[in-house]
């Protein structure tokens, strides 16, 4: 059986956007601030989250809230 070839950074799309450096810290800070809650009482073994997984849920959620209020 064929192990498959371990995925890299490259096999994955990119999303992006510009914004100012005031913006990027501030942004920079609440992730890394979640990041480290969302990590903060997980078992040694239990995959860590990372950064990807907690900026992609916290646009889903907070995309979800604008449309909600905007559809109003």
């Amino acid at each position: 059986m064929k192990s498959e070839k371990k995925k890299t950074p490259n096999d994955y799309p990119m999303f992006a956007f510009r914004t100012s450096e005031a913006d990027k810290k501030r942004l920079s800070s609440l992730i890394d601030k979640a990041v480290k809650l969302a990590n903060k009482h997980l078992n040694e073994n239990d995959r860590s989250i990372r950064k990807n997984d907690i900026i992609t849920e916290s646009l889903e959620l907070g995309l979800n809230q604008l449309i909600k209020k905007l559809e109003r």
